[in-house]
């Protein structure tokens, strides 16, 4: 029961399209051509896990603003949803959905459920049903690093510093990829009087069973800042913490949807103390 609850916990339930999972949209940005060729998001599908709230069950992305969810239904008293999460923007800027809705699901126990809403603009209506697969089958078989399992080892210090990553899938899941990220460093330094470093993340594909190195670098933070005309103006900002960490995110094609899902797995290496 224990090695099930930390599956549950490890694996994300939110199902989104691949680009949409791992493509970021710039803040305040907009180009008009991406923008005509993006398509409504409304799964027919989705995953959870029995006794776990999740919140974001069901994604629903649109292009255009004003869209609200009305007449949520579930097909089983066993199935309780919840619309969660609501954003309409008329802005020209952005991400180029307007309306971004979510329901939450929590399964008492397992079966497959129907979801039924309305997405409401006005006077305009449409019906829409959604699959709900609540299975409390994982889909991993064994997870391990430098040949530890990383049931155990999952979120703490690292067995190694280094050693072969490997997913064993169960039967009726599929590896897409994994996803190894690490801290970089980034230096915007303006001048010896003003300076500004911040670390930001980087992943990196790996195949499935590769030897790897666990990252040395640790978060790092720095703002600083000389007056040449006063010290009443100089100023300082440090923050570097102990440990480095490595994340590996292990894409996969769900049994029952057969839409992709990712795990991550995160391991600490302790790079900077007192000698």
């Amino acid at each position: 029961m224990k090695k099930m609850s930390k599956i549950l916990a490890r694996v994300m339930a939110a199902v989104m399209a691949i680009a949409f999972v791992f493509t970021a949209v710039p803040a305040f940005s907009f180009d008009a051509k991406a923008a005509e060729t993006v398509q409504d998001e409304i799964p027919t599908k989705a995953r959870i896990y029995v006794r776990v709230i999740n919140n974001y069950a069901i994604k629903i992305n649109l292009r255009e603003s004003g869209y609200k969810i009305k007449n949520l239904k579930s097909s089983s008293s066993n199935l309780k949803v919840f619309n969660t999460y609501e954003n309409s923007s008329t802005n020209t800027y952005g991400d180029s959905y307007k309306s971004q809705l979510e329901i939450g699901c929590y399964a008492r126990q397992e079966g497959v459920y129907k979801v039924s809403f309305n997405l409401v603009k006005g006077s305009k209506k449409t019906k829409k049903t959604v699959i709900v697969y609540a299975k409390n089958d994982g889909p991993f078989k064994k997870v391990t690093f430098a040949g530890k399992n990383l049931d155990v080892y999952d979120g703490g210090m690292a067995p190694a510093d280094s050693g072969v990553f490997k997913a064993v899938m169960n039967k009726g899941y599929r590896l897409k990829k994994i996803e190894m990220e690490v801290n970089v460093i980034k230096d915007d330094s303006y001048s010896e009087s003003s300076k500004y470093i911040n670390t930001n993340r980087s992943a990196t594909v790996i195949k499935n069973g590769a030897k790897v190195n666990l990252s040395n670098v640790a978060y790092k933070y720095l703002s600083s800042y000389t007056s040449s005309y006063s010290s009443e103006y100089n100023s300082l900002t440090e923050e570097e913490d102990m440990v480095a960490l490595t994340q590996f995110r292990v894409t996969y094609v769900d049994k029952y949807t057969k839409q992709e899902m990712y795990a991550t797995y995160s391991m600490y290496k302790l790079v900077n103390f007192a000698k």
